[in-house]
Protein backbone atom coordinates (compact mmCIF):
# COMPACT_ATOMS: atom_id res chain seq x y z
CA UNK A 1 0.00 0.00 0.00
CA UNK A 2 2.76 2.15 0.63
CA UNK A 3 4.54 2.17 -3.08
CA UNK A 4 0.89 2.73 -4.34
CA UNK A 5 0.78 5.97 -2.46
CA UNK A 6 3.73 6.93 -2.98
CA UNK A 7 2.97 6.78 -6.70
CA UNK A 8 -0.55 8.54 -6.26
CA UNK A 9 1.29 11.07 -4.61
CA UNK A 10 4.02 11.34 -7.50
CA UNK A 11 0.90 11.67 -9.98
CA UNK A 12 -1.07 14.14 -7.96
CA UNK A 13 2.21 16.51 -7.53
CA UNK A 14 3.21 15.64 -11.67
CA UNK A 15 -0.05 16.81 -12.53
CA UNK A 16 -0.15 19.79 -9.99
CA UNK A 17 2.80 21.19 -11.31
CA UNK A 18 2.05 21.37 -15.02
CA UNK A 19 -1.36 23.09 -14.38
CA UNK A 20 -1.78 26.94 -14.09
CA UNK A 21 -4.25 28.45 -11.45
CA UNK A 22 -6.88 28.37 -14.41
CA UNK A 23 -7.34 24.81 -13.98
CA UNK A 24 -7.34 24.38 -10.69
CA UNK A 25 -10.92 22.24 -10.86
CA UNK A 26 -8.65 19.43 -12.37
CA UNK A 27 -6.81 18.64 -8.77
CA UNK A 28 -9.44 19.91 -7.00
CA UNK A 29 -11.86 16.83 -8.46
CA UNK A 30 -9.20 14.39 -8.51
CA UNK A 31 -8.59 15.44 -4.51
CA UNK A 32 -11.97 15.50 -3.97
CA UNK A 33 -12.50 12.11 -5.35
CA UNK A 34 -9.46 10.29 -2.99
CA UNK A 35 -11.48 12.39 -0.15
CA UNK A 36 -14.52 10.74 -0.93
CA UNK A 37 -13.52 7.19 -1.52
CA UNK A 38 -10.72 7.28 1.56
CA UNK A 39 -12.85 5.25 4.06
CA UNK A 40 -12.95 2.54 1.46
CA UNK A 41 -9.89 2.71 -0.18
CA UNK A 42 -7.21 3.42 2.39
CA UNK A 43 -5.14 3.72 0.31
CA UNK A 44 -6.19 7.24 -0.94
CA UNK A 45 -5.82 7.98 2.67
CA UNK A 46 -2.52 7.19 3.47
CA UNK A 47 -1.68 9.62 0.04
CA UNK A 48 -3.70 12.17 1.30
CA UNK A 49 -2.39 12.15 4.52
CA UNK A 50 1.53 12.48 2.81
CA UNK A 51 0.35 15.21 0.25
CA UNK A 52 -0.79 16.98 3.60
CA UNK A 53 2.37 16.62 5.29
CA UNK A 54 4.60 17.22 2.34
CA UNK A 55 3.36 18.59 -0.80
CA UNK A 56 5.07 21.48 -2.44
CA UNK A 57 2.55 21.74 -5.31
CA UNK A 58 0.34 25.18 -4.39
CA UNK A 59 -2.86 23.97 -5.68
CA UNK A 60 -3.04 20.99 -3.59
CA UNK A 61 -1.91 23.04 -0.47
CA UNK A 62 -4.58 25.22 -1.05
CA UNK A 63 -7.66 22.60 -1.86
CA UNK A 64 -6.45 20.64 1.17
CA UNK A 65 -6.70 23.67 3.49
CA UNK A 66 -9.97 24.98 1.84
CA UNK A 67 -11.36 21.71 2.23
CA UNK A 68 -10.09 21.47 6.04
CA UNK A 69 -12.04 24.65 6.38
CA UNK A 70 -15.52 23.77 5.17
CA UNK A 71 -14.63 20.70 7.27
CA UNK A 72 -14.19 23.33 10.71
CA UNK A 73 -10.71 22.15 10.87
CA UNK A 74 -9.30 25.44 11.29
CA UNK A 75 -6.19 25.05 12.78
CA UNK A 76 -5.26 22.59 9.90
CA UNK A 77 -6.54 25.19 7.30
CA UNK A 78 -4.48 27.70 8.92
CA UNK A 79 -1.43 26.13 8.92
CA UNK A 80 -2.33 24.72 4.81
CA UNK A 81 -3.42 28.11 3.70
CA UNK A 82 -0.49 29.77 5.36
CA UNK A 83 1.75 26.95 3.38
CA UNK A 84 -0.10 27.43 0.17
CA UNK A 85 0.77 31.30 0.43
CA UNK A 86 4.56 30.93 1.62
CA UNK A 87 4.71 28.05 -1.71
CA UNK A 88 3.20 30.36 -4.02
CA UNK A 89 2.52 34.07 -2.38
CA UNK A 90 0.58 35.51 -5.65
CA UNK A 91 -2.20 32.83 -5.17
CA UNK A 92 -5.19 35.52 -4.57
CA UNK A 93 -8.03 32.59 -3.85
CA UNK A 94 -4.93 30.51 -1.54
CA UNK A 95 -5.17 34.25 0.68
CA UNK A 96 -8.27 35.02 0.13
CA UNK A 97 -9.00 31.40 1.90
CA UNK A 98 -6.76 32.26 4.49
CA UNK A 99 -8.33 35.33 5.57
CA UNK A 100 -11.28 33.65 5.98
CA UNK A 101 -9.51 30.89 8.19
CA UNK A 102 -8.51 33.74 10.62
CA UNK A 103 -11.38 36.68 10.39
CA UNK A 104 -13.28 32.58 11.56
CA UNK A 105 -11.07 31.17 13.91
CA UNK A 106 -9.29 33.47 15.68
CA UNK A 107 -8.98 36.87 17.32
CA UNK A 108 -6.32 38.63 14.61
CA UNK A 109 -8.85 40.44 12.64
CA UNK A 110 -5.63 42.33 11.84
CA UNK A 111 -4.35 39.83 10.03
CA UNK A 112 -7.29 38.55 8.40
CA UNK A 113 -7.49 41.90 7.06
CA UNK A 114 -3.84 42.10 5.51
CA UNK A 115 -4.30 38.53 4.17
CA UNK A 116 -8.01 39.85 2.96
CA UNK A 117 -6.00 42.80 0.66
CA UNK A 118 -3.55 40.58 -0.34
CA UNK A 119 -5.67 38.73 -2.33
CA UNK A 120 -7.45 41.91 -3.33
CA UNK A 121 -4.26 43.37 -4.36
CA UNK A 122 -3.70 40.21 -6.57
CA UNK A 123 -7.28 40.18 -8.29
CA UNK A 124 -9.79 42.71 -7.36
CA UNK A 125 -12.56 42.24 -8.90
CA UNK A 126 -13.01 38.91 -7.29
CA UNK A 127 -16.76 38.47 -5.64
CA UNK A 128 -15.20 36.15 -3.10
CA UNK A 129 -12.51 37.86 -2.26
CA UNK A 130 -14.38 41.47 -1.90
CA UNK A 131 -17.44 39.60 0.29
CA UNK A 132 -14.09 38.44 2.68
CA UNK A 133 -12.99 41.89 3.02
CA UNK A 134 -16.44 43.36 3.55
CA UNK A 135 -17.02 40.82 6.83
CA UNK A 136 -13.95 41.55 8.50
CA UNK A 137 -14.40 45.36 7.56
CA UNK A 138 -17.94 44.52 9.20
CA UNK A 139 -16.21 43.08 12.19
CA UNK A 140 -14.06 45.87 12.45
CA UNK A 141 -17.03 48.21 12.46
CA UNK A 142 -16.03 50.18 9.50
CA UNK A 143 -19.50 50.42 7.73
CA UNK A 144 -19.10 52.34 4.52
CA UNK A 145 -15.99 50.21 2.97
CA UNK A 146 -17.81 47.26 4.48
CA UNK A 147 -20.87 48.16 2.29
CA UNK A 148 -18.84 48.94 -0.36
CA UNK A 149 -16.66 45.51 -0.69
CA UNK A 150 -20.16 44.23 0.36
CA UNK A 151 -22.20 45.05 -2.25
CA UNK A 152 -19.61 45.01 -5.10
CA UNK A 153 -19.66 41.37 -4.96
CA UNK A 154 -23.32 40.55 -4.29
CA UNK A 155 -24.24 40.33 -7.64
CA UNK A 156 -21.78 37.03 -8.01
CA UNK A 157 -22.86 36.37 -4.33
CA UNK A 158 -26.79 36.95 -3.93
CA UNK A 159 -27.58 34.10 -2.01
CA UNK A 160 -24.50 34.16 1.01
CA UNK A 161 -26.70 34.89 3.99
CA UNK A 162 -23.42 36.27 5.86
CA UNK A 163 -23.32 39.08 3.24
CA UNK A 164 -26.68 40.15 2.97
CA UNK A 165 -27.10 39.85 7.15
CA UNK A 166 -23.93 42.26 7.25
CA UNK A 167 -24.99 44.32 4.72
CA UNK A 168 -28.35 44.86 6.58
CA UNK A 169 -26.54 45.47 9.72
CA UNK A 170 -24.01 48.24 8.46
CA UNK A 171 -27.05 49.63 6.96
CA UNK A 172 -28.75 49.83 10.33
CA UNK A 173 -25.67 51.68 11.33
CA UNK A 174 -25.31 54.31 9.16
CA UNK A 175 -29.19 55.32 9.44
CA UNK A 176 -29.98 53.86 6.18
CA UNK A 177 -33.05 51.32 7.00
CA UNK A 178 -34.71 50.75 3.53
CA UNK A 179 -31.50 49.25 2.62
CA UNK A 180 -31.46 47.68 5.77
CA UNK A 181 -34.88 45.92 5.15
CA UNK A 182 -34.00 45.35 1.57
CA UNK A 183 -30.59 43.42 2.57
CA UNK A 184 -32.96 41.57 5.88
CA UNK A 185 -36.13 40.72 3.34
CA UNK A 186 -33.41 38.92 0.91
CA UNK A 187 -31.50 37.19 3.98
CA UNK A 188 -34.77 35.72 5.19
CA UNK A 189 -34.45 37.69 8.23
Amino acid sequence: ASSEAEAIVSLIERVAGMLTHRHREIISFALAKMRHYSPTIPVFAVALDRLERESTQPLVVEFLGTEAAIAGEWSKARELLTRATQIDPDDPVAWNNLAFVIWKSSDDIQLALQAANRSLALAPFVADSRETRGLILHQLGQWQKAIDDLEAAYPSLPESKDLLRALADCHERLGQTEKMEIYRRAAGQ
